[in-house]
């Protein structure tokens, strides 16, 4: 058996870019363009059209003058012989001079990764041919060695080759001073949304429906531009006469939408990373100490501050870790500020995993969304903390948060004047006149934060009145302790 009979000819063939596929030129010509530099990475999510579109730009350049090579990465590829086993073969296609030095090549890798490259690069720079290789699916590839070697061969490769890497995310191999001197050509999510042109010509070429303008900008809209979104709405919108109602009822929690994110997406990370996504899909937007708490089972206690307030920021750095993980590897989070505080999921990936947790662990959705209005109601995010309470079925706890609310609305910005020791207190423990301070503070969603500063006393004298207010109240949480209050008419 020689080296090139254990090979899978099908991983070196690019796809076929499909007869009714559209032509989305302002990518073709990025693409174009990047043949100055000496790579082109393309970095999106699972389903925006990556290695359609560079089949696509392939298919038009059989007519110029440039050999192009390609490899559909596995994970099996993680073997370092077997890597650049692959990657010589598709050099070969273009100069098959290259083919009789490959078992040389493959077994230089003995005495170091040097004796492989440059013998490689020495052969290349003598092609005439200028030379494309494409590296499919690269995030499969997780190998340091690998990682190394083609950020030595990015380095000192022959100015007529260029490398395109298709991924879902960027390979760790210290693209910053790439881009500082001007040689990599970044193409990302944003880049690959489809635009109202694109996503007019796509329907019109799948579909056989009438649409109007508004049709396309709502789908476009839904999706995001996301490449698979469209499609699968193409699909299903197949089985649906009605156009408007489709539109209006095609949501992430559409069959094909959870199939395909399950199957592309979630079920290739890690268990906990699962149930992080699972968990925030019933946030709006999250950041990281809305994350710890909603996954922290202490809030079920409803306690003002968790336990362990250490332990709670430790657990927020985490998480916040976390979320940089997924922005990093491209799994439909967008940032929403600057600092990377708040995000969002997009929006059909945040419906197909709510519809999976829906379908998984219902029992869990009512709890989710208490934590999370006890979170914002902490924060003074009254609106939000509402929102979530009634989405936990919590009738009674929305309706006195609606009353803060009002409270707050009406709240003058300087400091109020609190009420005095002397007013008359039902109580057989009276509130002491601080006590009283600190609790027209709550009563107007005030965090311990605030209170601290607006009274001028350290956070720990803060939580010991609290303390002393639950109890004199009968109280368990701010809620309560506000609401006895008002009925008590001491605010």
């Amino acid at each position: 058996m020689t080296h090139q009979d254990i090979l899978l000819q099908a991983k070196l063939c690019p796809p076929s870019p499909g007869q009714r596929l559209i032509t989305r030129q302002r990518l073709l010509e990025k693409i174009d363009q990047g043949l100055e530099r000496r790579l082109t990475l393309v970095s999106a999510p699972a389903g925006s059209g990556k290695t359609t579109l560079l089949a696509q730009w392939l298919q038009e350049k059989k007519r110029t003058f440039m050999g192009t090579a390609w490899i559909a990465l596995d994970e099996g590829d993680n073997d370092l012989a077997r890597f650049w086993h692959y990657v010589c073969a598709a050099l070969a296609h273009i100069d098959p001079t290259i083919k009789e030095h490959v078992p040389a090549l493959l077994q230089s890798l003995a005495y170091s990764d040097e004796a492989l490259l440059i013998p490689l690069i020495n052969l290349l720079t003598e092609t005439d041919t200028p030379v494309v290789l494409v590296l499919d699916d690269c995030h499969h590839i997780t190998d340091e060695r690998i990682h190394q070697m083609l950020a030595f061969l990015l380095q000192h490769m022959p100015e007529q080759m260029h490398i395109v890497m298709l991924t879902r995310f960027d390979l760790p191999l210290h693209f910053a001073r790439m881009r500082i001197l001007g040689q990599v050509m970044d193409l990302s999510q944003v880049d690959l949304q489809f635009t109202f042109d694109e996503g007019m010509r796509f329907f019109v070429a799948m579909v056989e429906h009438s649409f109007t303008p508004a049709h396309i900008q709502a789908l476009v809209a839904r999706t995001e531009g996301w490449a698979a979104g469209l499609q699968l709405a193409a699909i299903a919108m197949h089985k649906h006469p009605d156009i408007e109602e489709f539109i209006t009822s095609f949501t992430g929690s559409n069959r094909y939408i959870v199939d395909y994110l399950l199957q592309e997406v979630i079920e290739h990370l890690p268990a906990d990373m699962q149930t992080f996504l699972l968990s925030t899909s019933i946030l709006k937007r999250l950041c990281a100490p809305l994350c710890a708490s909603i996954l922290d089972d202490a809030m079920d206690r409803e306690d003002v501050v968790p336990p362990d307030v250490v332990q709670f920021h430790t657990r927020s750095r985490h998480y916040q870790e976390m979320l940089a993980y997924l922005e990093r590897t491209n799994v439909f989070l967008v940032p929403l500020d600057q600092e990377r505080h708040w995000y969002r999921y997009h929006h059909l990936f945040a419906e197909a995993l709510l519809a999976h947790l829906t379908h998984s662990h219902a029992e869990l959705i009512e709890r989710l969304h208490a934590r999370a209005s006890m979170w914002y109601e902490h924060q003074g995010l009254l609106s939000e903390a509402i929102e979530h309470a009634l989405a936990s079925k919590d009738q009674s706890r929305a309706t006195v948060l609606a009353g803060l609310l009002a409270g707050a609305s009406s709240h003058q910005a300087t400091r109020p004047s609190f009420p005095s020791r002397e007013r008359q207190q039902p109580l057989l423990d009276p509130l002491s006149e601080r006590e009283l301070e600190v609790l027209q503070a709550l009563a107007v969603g005030a965090t311990n934060a605030t209170i601290a500063q607006e009274l001028v006393i350290a956070s720990g004298t803060v939580k010991r009145h609290l303390s002393n207010i639950f109890s004199k109240l009968g109280a368990a949480n701010r809620l309560q302790a506000v609401a006895q209050a008002r009925n008590l008419g001491l605010i």
